[in-house]
């Protein structure tokens, strides 16, 4: 017996029309979600020109203008800038003997190399101890731009000065420098610039420009942390609440990230229903910045605050050189010191030894 094939094997009309109607669909969502790409990408590589003076450019970035075209936020190309020169904080960090955080009220000129330490000069322990001595070294110089604080510093402008172990006796050696810099600029946003210095020469730095925006000013930029144990000698509530390190003292670190719309945050603390004793309330509303995310080198576990990555340090600088420097770890969600939510651990680690 013979069997015969049967040649009409093709698509029915009703199947070709519903793959016509598909391919119409998938190609129309095509050419949306390729319109929004291409718009989007637009805005993010935006170029605006800020004006600023030619002294300020001169001090900022050595540039001899008074106008540069400066990509708007957000923009992920200058967010990739912004993480390499983190990655530079991290190293320099690990190499570091000490980190001391200066709150700045306007343009930064002083970067030394050396700072001088006559024999017999105190123990610089502290931030504060630290802008002392610059200013007993440079008076009106030190004077004039740095703001002293205890706890946060609510300057939004911040000098890292980070030393290097040292063979003399009589001079405090720089390793690098980083500023970072929030300026006004009328009817156009907040001109912001994060640099790091070497011998006084710019090595590496990453600028963005904010939009004009609504809510709280991107402060504090740093906060700092001292021993438990100081508590007992304090008499003022508003910075005993900061003394509550279990062994080294240690900084939270903020800086501004290229890759958010906008600079200010707008997350205000809720009104606290007893007497303002939590640190955290005064630096609760950086939870709600975008903030760039940065770890401490050498640390295994990252510091959350509210959702956000905090630097954060010991910047211990006892008298003589070559003392224990070690990174401080902060968890969100363990038992801590005393009702602020977080634990610290600080037990140094000889292979974190500065000298």
């Amino acid at each position: 017996m013979r069997f015969t094939r049967n040649s009409s094997a093709a698509f029915t009309v009703v199947e070709v029309i519903a793959t016509i109607s598909l391919s119409a669909v998938f190609l129309t969502s095509a050419a949306l979600v390729y319109q929004n790409i291409t718009a989007n990408a637009r805005s993010l590589a935006s170029l605006e020109p800020v004006t600023l003076d030619t002294a300020t450019f001169q001090n900022l970035l050595g540039v001899e203008e008074a106008t540069l075209s400066v990509y708007s936020a957000p923009n992920h190309g200058r967010g990739a800038f912004a993480g390499q020169l983190a990655e530079m904080f991290r190293d320099d960090v690990a190499a570091a003997s000490a980190v001391y955080c200066l709150g700045r009220s306007g343009l930064n000129t002083l970067r030394p190399t050396n700072i001088p330490y006559p024999a017999g000069s105190s123990v610089i322990d502290t931030p504060e101890r630290f802008l002392a001595h610059l200013v007993t070294q440079y008076g009106a110089t030190a004077t004039a731009q740095f703001v002293s604080y205890r706890g946060p510093s609510m300057a939004e402008d911040l000098t890292i000065m980070l030393l290097q172990p040292s063979a003399s006796a009589t001079q405090l050696r720089l390793l690098s420098i980083y500023e970072m810099d929030v300026i006004s600029v009328t009817g156009v946003g907040k001109y912001v610039a994060v640099r790091r210095f070497v011998d006084g020469s710019l090595t590496s730095y990453y600028d963005i420009l904010y939009p004009t925006g609504t809510g709280n000013a991107f402060a504090p930029a740093a906060v700092y942390f001292y021993r438990r144990g100081l508590a007992r000698y304090e008499t003022t509530a508003a910075v005993s609440k900061y003394m509550i390190a279990e062994e080294h003292p240690f900084y939270l670190i903020w800086w501004p990230d290229p890759a958010a719309r906008t600079l200010e945050s707008p997350v205000d603390p809720p009104v606290p229903t007893v007497a303002n004793t939590n640190a955290v309330w005064d630096y609760y509303r950086m939870g709600g910045a975008d903030t760039l995310f940065l770890r401490g080198a050498g640390i295994s576990q990252s510091a959350v605050i509210q959702g956000h990555e905090a630097f954060f340090l010991n910047p211990e600088f006892p008298e003589g050189h070559g003392q224990c420097h070690c990174l401080d770890h902060l968890c969100r969600g363990d038992a801590g010191p005393p009702g602020d939510g977080f634990h610290h651990a600080g037990a140094c680690d000889p292979g974190e030894r500065a000298g």
